[in-house]
């Protein structure tokens, strides 16, 4: 039995510029299970502290410099977790994390050169970015 987990996708265009690039808007929930998400719909709410697998992918219509890694709050950018996007192509990672409670687990989008604009392109065929998080151990 899953005692903590969450799956968003987002679906709607989106577009991050620099300097402050952002974080991914979720338009679909797949389930959220002693988690929540954020009214802004910007992140997925921890509840139960403990270890949690986070997976997370992006379709761009943009490929390197553009990155993807998820940002924590609190806790900041996990660098470790960046990967370089592909254009028109699912650019995937997960990490694993020890996570407490109210910690808010964030998609994060950025580039390399602080000066690439990242497109999410509209999409009713797949999903333009997706979420899990998955409570994996105490």
């Amino acid at each position: 039995m899953i005692s903590a987990a969450a799956s968003v996708s987002s679906h709607a265009a989106q577009t991050f510029t620099a300097p402050n690039y952002g974080s991914v808007t979720f338009d679909q929930i797949g389930g959220l299970f002693g988690t929540s998400l954020a009214s802004n719909n910007r992140y997925v709410i921890i509840e139960t502290a403990g270890l949690y697998l986070i997976e997370y992918g992006v379709y761009p219509s943009v490929g390197t410099p553009g990155l993807c890694t998820i940002a924590f709050m609190p806790g900041g950018i996990d660098q470790s977790g960046k990967i370089p996007l592909r254009a028109s192509a699912l650019s995937t990672g997960s990490i694993v994390r020890r996570l407490g409670a109210q910690t808010r687990v964030l998609l994060w989008i950025d580039a390399a050169d602080n000066n690439t604009t990242v497109s999410l392109p509209a999409t009713t065929q797949y999903c333009n970015a997706f979420l899990t998080v998955t409570y994996v151990g105490p």
